[in-house]
């Protein structure tokens, strides 16, 4: 409540002028009764007009003062507003010296580098000489103050002048300032741009196909729909950002590249180079993944549903809780990976390379492992039941307490298999191209099981 306010002040007066004049008739009652009273109406009626002066007065000067206050507050309002037109026009103008600044340093970048260009054999030189240190020097320099239509014209300039092109760059670009860039489908197919900082640049569409960004900081720019086939992004800074979105990878190269947020449904990374690359929770559905080295990847978490990774180099890959459920890995290299208690029933595993591979406890029910080799793999224990294992090679292969019911065993080699308490027919390891040395279901080596069987045969016909 604002005790300062007319009408607050108004009600005051008047209660404090009716209790005034209420206490006075009550001590006039007490002391001289009814006659009393009326003997001092004049003087009661006095009381009640002071009263309402006071009243008038305290309301009075509360106008005044709300006058007084209103009046600093437009005058405060109008200096505000001077002020803000002022610092509006001051950074325009700044804005616009800021811009001749910017088109005269271009300029003169340009009459300078064009010089050289025409004048000198800077197409010649090579970085680390004298004219490629002095051109780099003013290139960063210069691109340190441009704003981000400026540093697209800087790059175009310098890309069509042939001074960044991969096969032969004359000016490096290692640490230049490009963040912000508007680089909107801008045409940089083979520039190299290793180092350079291209943080919350604008490259949607943007062709940088064989390119090299080799530990480019690129978190936060816009990659959709540019297209980085053949590009070089090993080590490259991509960041966590729903605007990169990269579709178009194809046989670009990504070593130790953290792409765990960047990618969209079905991206195309075929043949692409992701060794030790970072994947993990990454969107894989319905992926382009087949020829693609991913070696020593973590994939873990990593949605896969769909992919075809087949003939993809996946040794060393972390699949910790990764759903390989109609997933394509036929013809791929398996060597190794940790893959126990994994769902695989519905894995396309036909000719993939699995030496060594864990795969204790898997489903692999109705799996496809045609001419799949898994020697030295331990599959202890793992359902393989109706599994095709057709000209597989499970040489060394630890298949102890594996389920092999209804296994197509046709021509797989099982030399030195462990296949002690495993659950299989005669009839389906007669199938077998091999059993030499292997351990069979009740602990026998092959060939102390093939004299029991061809005796007890003969005991049949002797009986």
């Amino acid at each position: 409540m604002n005790l300062r306010s007319p009408a607050v002040l108004t009600v005051i007066g008047v209660i404090v002028t009716l209790v005034l004049a209420v206490a006075v008739v009550m001590a006039l009652l007490r002391t001289g009764g009814t006659k009393a009273v009326s003997d001092n109406a004049a003087l009661i009626g006095a009381l009640v007009a002071l009263g309402g002066v006071l009243t008038a007065q305290m309301v009075s000067i509360a106008l005044d003062d709300r006058r007084t206050q209103e009046s600093r507050n437009l005058e405060e309002r109008r200096t505000q507003e001077a002020r803000s037109i002022e610092e509006r026009r001051t950074q325009e103008a700044r804005t616009i010296e800021a811009a001749r600044a910017d088109e005269a340093a271009l300029q003169n970048y340009f009459e300078k580098v064009g010089t050289l260009l025409i004048e000198q054999p800077l197409l010649q030189a090579s970085p680390g000489d004298n004219l490629s240190t002095v051109v780099r020097a003013q290139t960063l320099a210069v691109l340190e103050g441009l704003e981000p239509e400026r540093k697209r014209i800087l790059i175009l300039f310098l890309y069509e002048s042939g001074l960044i092109l991969k096969d032969k760059p004359v000016v490096i670009l290692a640490l230049a300032n490009l963040a912000e860039a508007d680089l909107q489908r801008v045409n940089l197919r083979g520039a190299d741009l290793s180092g350079a900082d291209i943080s919350n640049a604008n490259l949607i569409g943007a062709d940088l196909s064989g390119g090299i960004l080799m530990g480019a900081i690129l978190r936060e720019a816009v990659l959709r729909t540019a297209n980085l086939s053949k590009a070089d992004l090993s080590d490259a800074d991509l960041g966590p950002s729903v605007e990169h979105k990269v579709k178009y990878l194809v046989h670009s190269t990504m070593k130790g590249a953290d792409l765990s947020e960047n990618l969209p449904t079905g991206a195309d990374l075929q043949g692409a180079d992701l060794t030790n690359a970072t994947l993990s929770r990454a969107n894989l559905e319905w992926a382009k993944l087949y020829d693609t080295s991913l070696s020593g990847a973590d994939m873990s978490q990593a949605r896969l549903r769909k992919a075809d990774l087949s003939r993809a180099d996946l040794r060393g890959v972390n699949f910790r809780e990764v759903q390989l459920g109609d997933v394509k890995l036929s013809s791929a290299k398996l060597s190794d990976v940790d893959l126990h208690e994994a769902d695989l029933s519905t894995t396309e595993l036909d000719w993939a390379v699995l030496r060594r591979a864990n795969l204790r406890e898997a489903n692999l029910k109705g799996t496809n492992l045609g001419a799949a080799i898994l020697s030295e793999a331990n599959l202890y224990k793992a359902d393989m039941g109706e599994a095709v294992l057709s000209c597989a090679k499970l040489s060394e292969a630890n298949l102890s307490g594996a389920k092999l019911s209804g296994a197509d065993l046709s021509k797989a080699d099982l030399r030195r298999a462990d296949l002690t308490d495993a659950t299989v027919t005669q009839e389906k390891l007669d199938q077998a191209k091999s059993l030499a040395d292997a351990t069979m279901p009740d602990g026998q080596k092959y060939e102390n099981w093939i004299k029991d069987k061809e005796g007890n045969g003969k005991d049949v016909e002797n009986e």
